[in-house]
C-alpha cells in the first residue's frame, strides 16, 4: 500500500536564545576532534547549538556507541529548541525521555526508560527522527522501501526508517542495507542530527543533494562578542561597525584562506577573499586588527584576494571575523565569522 504524507521539509535550524559566548567550551576545544577529523563540522555546531556535548577532560570521544539517553537529547533540543536539563536522581536523561514521550516522538513500549543507559539502535533512532520531521511527502515510496534490502513491511518501525532515509538523514550502507539492529557512534550521530537541523547538509538516495536556497544561520553578534568592548582603541578603524549579526562558518575554504607567512615572533600573513575589516579574536574579544591590502600580478592586474598581516601570532586565536565596511550605514549587514583553520 503506497504510503504518501505531505511533503514539507522545513528546516528546523536552532536558535538557542544567544549563541555561545566563546568556543572554549565547544567543537573547536575537544582533545580528540580536530579540524581534520571527519565529523568536526557536524560536532563543531551541534556542539555550538548546545545538542551535544562533551567531556569534563575536554574529550567529546566521537568513537563512543551513543546511548538512547544522549540521542533522545539532542533530537529533543534540535526538535524543540529547548533544553530541559539533566535530572537530579535516576537516570540523567529521564526528563528528556519524559519530554519526548509527551511529544509523541514514541511511546513506553518502543522505548522503555530502563533502557536510557543502553546503546541504541538505528531502527529506533529513526523512530525518533521520524516523529521530528513531522508529515513529509515521499515520492516513490514503495520503490525506495523495496531498494533497502534488509527493510520489509514486517521490520519493526519500517515506515520510519524508509522515511528517515528517504529524506537523507539516516543513510544506508553500500551493499544497499539499512541495518536496523546496529549502532552508531557518538560521532555519527551527531553528523545524523546536523542532516536533521540543516537540510542542506542531508544526503539522498542514490548521493543526491536535498535543493535548498535557506540561507546561513544568523548569531547575535553579542553572542560572540562583548560589545561594550569595542572602543575605538580595539576595533582601529573609523568607518567599522559591529552588527548584530553574524553567520558563522566552519570551512575557511569558501574563502580561500592560506597561510602565507607563519608567525616569525614579530608578525604573519595569510591571503583570503573576505571584503571588509579583519580581526582575529579569541576568547570572545578582539586580539588584533589585521591590515589588508588587495594583491595584483604584475601587470596590475587584481587577483581577487587580499594579503592580510597580524602582529598577534594567528595559531592562537579562535576565529578570523570580517566586518563589511557598509555595515556602518547598513544595520542588516551580516559580519562574517570564520573558524580559525590554523589554529593549534
Amino acid at each position: 500500500m503506497r504510503k504518501t504524507i505531505a511533503l514539507i521539509l522545513t528546516c528546523m535550524i536552532i536558535l538557542a536564545g544567544t549563541a555561545t559566548a566563546t568556543a572554549t567550551a565547544y567543537g573547536m576545544e575537544y582533545t580528540d576532534v580536530k579540524s581534520n577529523h571527519w565529523a568536526y563540522q557536524a560536532v563543531y555546531m551541534m556542539s555550538d547549538k548546545g545538542i551535544v556535548k562533551g567531556y569534563p577532560n575536554g574529550s567529546f570521544k566521537p568513537n563512543n556507541t551513543v546511548t538512547y539517553g544522549e540521542f533522545i537529547k539532542m533530537a529533543l533540543i534540535a526538535g524543540t529548541g529547548e533544553d530541559v536539563g539533566n535530572a537530579p536522581s535516576v537516570h540523567w536523561a529521564s526528563n528528556y525521555y519524559n519530554k519526548a514521550l509527551e511529544l509523541k516522538y514514541f511511546n513506553s513500549f518502543d522505548i522503555n526508560k530502563a533502557q536510557l543507559g543502553s546503546k541504541i539502535s538505528r531502527g529506533d533512532m529513526a523512530l525518533i527522527i521520524s516523529s521530528v520531521l513531522g508529515d513529509v511527502t515521499i515520492e516513490n515510496y514503495d520503490e525506495i522501501q523495496k531498494g533497502i534490502k534488509d527493510v520489509t513491511y514486517q521490520t519493526k518501525h519500517e515506515y520510519d526508517i524508509t522515511k528517515a532515509y528517504a529524506t537523507g538523514i539516516l543513510k544506508g550502507y553500500t551493499d544497499n542495507t539499512f541495518r536496523p539492529d546496529d549502532t552508531l557512534s557518538r560521532a555519527e550521530s551527531a553528523t545524523v542530527i546536523h542532516r536533521l537541523v540543516d537540510e542542506s547538509k542531508r544526503e539522498l538516495p542514490g548521493g543526491g543533494k536535498v535543493e535548498t536556497t535557506q540561507s546561513a544561520i544568523i548569531y547575535p553578534t553579542s553572542g560572540l562578542l562583548d560589545m561594550t568592548k569595542l572602543t575605538p582603541d580595539r576595533t582601529r578603524a573609523v568607518s567599522v561597525h559591529f552588527t548584530n549579526a553574524y553567520e558563522l562558518y566552519t570551512d575557511a575554504s569558501e574563502f580561500s584562506i592560506k597561510m602565507y607567512r607563519e608567525y616569525n615572533g614579530e608578525s604573519c600573513a595569510f591571503d583570503h577573499t573576505l571584503r571588509g575589516h579583519i580581526y582575529l579574536i579569541k576568547d570572545g574579544e578582539i586580539v588584533e586588527y589585521c591590515n589588508s591590502v588587495p594583491q595584483y600580478d604584475s601587470d596590475g592586474n587584481y587577483l581577487y584576494y587580499q594579503r592580510s598581516r597580524a602582529e598577534y601570532d594567528i595559531s592562537k586565536a579562535d576565529y578570523i571575523i570580517c566586518v563589511p565596511s557598509d555595515a556602518k550605514s547598513d544595520a542588516a549587514v551580516i559580519i562574517k565569522v570564520v573558524v580559525n583553520p590554523f589554529k593549534q
